[in-house]
């Protein structure tokens, strides 16, 4: 394989994962463990309406305060990454309690 094949090849495999949503999932992911959340990547779930079981993208949260009732907080980032939505093509919900 010449080298102009094998760059060919590299740009070929960036595009191909550019537009599946993996890279801006990572960088998502990343950007939540620089903020010292715990972070997972493709969590499954069942949905709620269908029964399907179904993939995030990724999970991250964050927990501080001390044990009591009054002093403790945790928040729950739920992020799906798709092509085309938005400015960053990240939309995010927080689930319910």
């Amino acid at each position: 394989m010449g080298q102009d094949e094998s760059e060919d090849g590299r740009k070929n495999v960036l595009r191909g994962l550019e537009s599946s949503g993996l890279l801006l999932e990572l960088q998502v992911q990343d950007a939540f463990g620089r903020a010292k959340a715990d972070v997972s990547h493709v969590r499954s779930y069942t949905d709620s309406k269908s029964g399907d079981l179904r993939e995030t993208d990724v999970v991250a949260s964050f927990t501080g305060g001390s044990d009591t009732a009054a002093g403790f907080v945790h928040v729950v980032y739920v992020v799906e990454c798709k092509r085309g939505q938005g400015a960053n093509g990240c939309s995010r919900s927080v689930p319910k309690a």
